[in-house]
């Protein structure tokens, strides 16, 4: 229950714009790819029972892979803001990703 109470803090934090740690978003983006990847898992055109230990292990390595496709587009898309504004960098981002890689 307490890591149940851990994320919906983490995702509230992020929802309310508040600064939040790279480590912290890592874990936010892959929670919000993993819960859409829960939704309706089929693998092989077979479909796993919720508590199945291959079906939360893909969704886990499908998630890390989506929210890495998502860090890439960010950065990128950020990477055109720098270049035309001369302003910030992807320090942040970078970190994210780093995190994300961790995990």
């Amino acid at each position: 229950m307490a890591k149940s109470n851990d994320r919906e803090s983490r995702i509230q934090r992020n929802k309310k714009g508040l600064n939040i740690t790279p480590k912290e978003k890592a874990a936010a983006i892959i929670l919000k790819y993993t819960i859409i990847l829960e939704y309706d898992f089929v693998s092989d055109l077979k479909w796993y029972p919720p508590n199945d230990k291959y079906r939360n292990n893909r969704i886990k390595k499908d998630a890390k892979k989506c929210a890495l496709a998502a860090l890439e587009f960010i950065i990128e898309q950020n990477n055109v803001w720098i270049m035309q504004t001369e302003k910030g960098n992807n320090n942040y981002w970078n970190e994210v990703k780093k995190e994300i890689q961790k995990l």
